[in-house]
């Protein structure tokens, strides 16, 4: 069958993404997040609304592309730019244990599904990133320092539905903060499923690689084929790739693909490709996988053009493929000999892998009469379960000879058609080794081949299960002169310890458990741990996970239970010469603060609220919440006596005054007789012996609590106060008063002194009246309405009275 004229030619790019209910993840450690297992937390957080692209446009778009002369990958999504992070968007709240999370949602209208990605990606030891859809049955993560990379950046894979919640975990006592800025969010319209009910993504004729007799012989080669979920500008794609081996066998994570599966994306791009391994059902009938393992970053190698050329891309993960994953590095066969026989294994549509077969030799082919011989021909064959094909999404797998090794990837091929199964073209791997051109940029030889070793045909290799080098800590925030210490918690069998403390003492040590790891010196510092075995040797660089010296954050109020209306002037006390404030009032205005001394913060609004201050310094930084620290309008305890002046053996009746509606009433009559009583109004209080006693009372409700405690307020005569055979010396008038109050005191009384005290116990005026003056005007009109107390001194002796100022 000749093939379709060229602009018929199915160019098979990245055009779907099937994903199921399973969560996925980019090297992440499973678990769920924080707030689906604490009943009762208050779930109103940050929801921010980003609008749907122009769908029209976008169509009209892809219309043009599907006919355009030169074929284009099918585009399955589009980027909505963002610019939000964790510091100007999303909510924290505090969990019982003192643990922090923050939370964040992402709307994009009419999506079927959201992927985020950022510019900026830091997590600090201990921190959890989890992502989940609306209905919470689609989690992702949790993402850990594990995730962290040099250039800061990250992606997520595809949250079902248009909206897609973030939610940080931050452990109690870890100081220094994640860098989360996301710079956009992949908008999927078209070309992924999240239903696997029936049938994955694929065409229905697709077999799966776990079937027998057509995957029993592929078990090992599988392992190295992976899906490539990727960002090339403003869109997102599907491809499939392989694991490849070199003659160092140093277990590089190269992988082959094509280059029209990259082919304009940029660097920045390829650090957010997503790369998935053994997505495949455990039956030859499934129709889903799990999607648990995989790793975001690459880098390109070397690349050749499909025009005219093998349309080759060799890339180079950012990290090395986890021993967990079992990756198999494939082998390669680089001679231009047709293989006899041999498969393709692939994610068609990006649905779980699969295994495409064929039995009669490959034949040598042009791509588009380009005029070279630079792609193998091969005709699918009808094997037990049918004849599988290939589609868009399988572009770049490899092809495997009947000896199993590599010859080849894929460029595409005639429309794909179950009922009319074709054939497909691979970029000749012979080709790409080195007729591109003479730079190590066109060529696959100096990277597959890095020893010179001239091998035509190489054997694939396991990555061996070296041990996984994990540590923890039992504290990483501390004060200069404190210690750590250090636990090894490293998976798999190891025979060498060796441990890298930055600004510690000791700087450095061999063995599992090391000692005491003491820090003279403030500073943000790193801890290393690297593990090895006869299988290999691996490192942990957990970067900034011991802080030195940051901040030990602490405030203080001049007054904490206030009036409604009433301010308050705070005063930081922090350690460590902290350089920036944050302060942060709920209820109170202003609500934040850089000040150091924040003053006149005003509280209008009864309630309790809480205060936080986070105090930073070169070294970190260190919050303080202060719950229900200001009560504002809770009850304010106040009382009278129906006399203040009594003989010994007489009694007193006290009644409460407070305002603000006290719930709770607890009464203290010290020197009387109950000498306590829970009430409002309590009875009589009797006083049997002579002396100055105490009264108080303290009140509370909901809100909180206060107390009133009047000092030398009963006085207790032996013979009576005033000891004049029972005549007052002193004559008061008027009483009540708008003002003025005229104080008579009887005749021969030598020199005597007039105190008027107000209900809180200070003194507002004091009167000497000298020998024979009897006579004095007392001024209170600048002062509050209410009752005062004057207290006349004389001869050793006392008088008591209430003065009633009503203006």
């Amino acid at each position: 069958m000749n093939l379709l004229p060229r602009i018929s030619i199915l160019f098979l790019a990245i055009i779907f993404m099937g994903i199921g209910q399973q969560a996925l993840g980019q090297r992440s450690e499973g678990g769920l997040p924080p707030s689906f297992l604490i009943s009762g937390l208050d779930n109103t957080f940050d929801t921010r609304a980003f609008p749907a692209p122009d769908m029209n446009a976008i169509y009209a778009e892809d219309e043009q592309n599907a006919v355009d002369a030169f074929p284009k990958p099918y585009r399955v999504g589009v980027s909505v730019p963002v610019n939000l992070s964790i510091e100007n968007s999303g909510t924290w709240t505090e969990l019982p244990d003192g643990d922090k999370i923050w939370r964040l949602t992402l709307v994009s209208e009419g999506a079927m599904a959201l992927g985020v990605y950022y510019d900026d990606f830091w997590l600090p030891y201990g921190g959890k990133l989890f992502l989940y859809n609306e209905k919470k049955d689609q989690v992702i993560g949790a993402f850990t320092e594990e995730n962290n990379n040099p250039d800061c950046m990250f992606a997520t894979q595809l949250v079902q539905g248009d909206k897609v919640t973030l939610e940080y975990y931050h452990p109690a006592g870890t100081e220094i903060m994640p860098n989360l800025a996301i710079s956009e969010i992949a908008y999927n319209y078209r070309g992924v499923s999240f239903d696997y009910v029936e049938k994955g993504g694929s065409l229905w004729c697709m077999i799966n690689i776990i079937c027998s007799p057509e995957g029993d012989n592929w078990q090992d080669e599988k392992k190295g084929v992976v899906k490539q979920y990727m960002k090339i500008g403003w869109g997102y794609y599907l491809c499939t790739g392989s694991l490849i081996n070199n003659t160092a066998q140093d277990k590089t994570p190269y992988v082959l693909t094509a280059f029209h599966c990259g082919e304009g994306a940029t660097v920045a791009d390829m650090n957010q490709w997503v790369f998935y391994y053994n997505y495949e059902s455990s039956t030859c009938t499934g129709n889903w996988g799990p999607s648990t393992q995989s790793q975001t970053g690459c880098a390109k190698k070397a690349e050749g053009d499909y025009e005219p050329g093998s349309d080759f891309l060799l890339l180079q993960l950012n990290y090395g493929v986890p021993a967990s994953y079992s990756p198999y590095f494939n082998g390669w066969d680089r001679r231009n000999v047709p293989a006899d026989s041999g498969v393709s294994i692939h994610h068609p549509a990006g649905d779980i892998k699969k295994i495409s077969t064929f039995t009669l030799p490959a034949a040598s082919s042009q791509w588009n009469n380009y005029g070279v011989l630079s792609h193998w021909r091969v005709w699918w064959a009808e094997t037990t379960h049918g004849t599988s094909i290939t589609e868009g999404g399988s572009s770049g797998s490899p092809l495997f000879n009947q000896d199993g090794r590599i010859v080849g990837d894929l460029t595409g091929g005639p429309p794909d058609d179950c009922e009319d199964p074709l054939y497909s073209l691979y970029g000749k791997l012979s080709y790409s080794w080195d007729q591109m051109g003479s730079l190590p940029s066109q060529q696959l030889k100096p990277w597959l081949d890095p020893l010179n070793t001239g091998v035509e045909v190489w054997d694939g290799m396991y990555n061996p299960t070296a041990p996984s080098p994990g540590f923890s800590a039992d504290v990483t925030s501390l004060q200069p002169g404190e210690s750590v210490q250090f636990t090894d918690m490293t998976a798999g069998n190891c025979t060498e310890w060796e441990w890298t403390f930055e600004g510690g003492d000791p700087a450095t040590y061999s063995g599992q458990n090391p000692p005491l790891v003491t820090y003279a010196a403030a500073g943000r510092f790193d801890v290393s741990l690297t593990t090895s075995s006869s299988a290999g040797s691996a490192t942990k660089d957990s970067l900034e996970m011991i802080i030195v010296g940051a901040p030990e954050t602490d405030f203080t109020a001049n007054n904490t239970y206030l009036q409604n209306g009433e301010s308050v002037n705070f005063e930081d006390i922090s350690s460590n010469d902290p350089i920036e404030w944050l302060w942060e009032f709920p209820g109170g205005v202003p609500e934040t603060s850089t000040d150091q001394d924040p003053q006149g913060i005003q509280y209008d609004e009864t309630g309790n609220y809480n205060v936080t201050l986070t105090a930073t310094n070169q070294y970190g930084d260190d919050m303080l919440v202060k719950e229900a620290y200001i009560t504002v309008g809770g009850p304010f305890a106040e009382f009278e006596a129906d006399q203040t002046s009594i003989l010994a053996g007489e009694s007193v009746t006290f009644a409460d005054l407070s305002i603000n509606d006290p719930t709770n009433w607890s009464w203290k009559f010290f020197g009387g007789s109950p000498g306590a009583y829970t009430g409002q109004t309590p009875p009589a209080v009797t006083y049997n012996n002579p002396g100055e006693y105490d009264v108080k009372l303290t009140v509370s409700n909901d809100l909180g609590s206060h107390y009133i405690q009047k000092s030398g307020y009963i006085i207790v005569g032996g013979v009576g106060v005033n000891e004049f055979q029972g005549e007052d010396p002193v004559v008061i008038f008027p009483n009540p008063s708008k003002g003025n109050f005229t104080v008579k005191v009887e005749e021969g009384i030598n020199r005597a002194i007039i105190h008027v005290i107000n209900a809180i116990g200070l003194e507002v005026s004091r009167t000497i009246l000298e020998e024979g003056n009897t006579q004095v005007t007392l001024d209170l009109s600048g002062e509050a309405n209410g009752i005062y107390f004057l207290r006349l001194e004389y001869d050793g002796k006392s008088s008591n009275h209430k003065l009633y100022l009503m203006k």
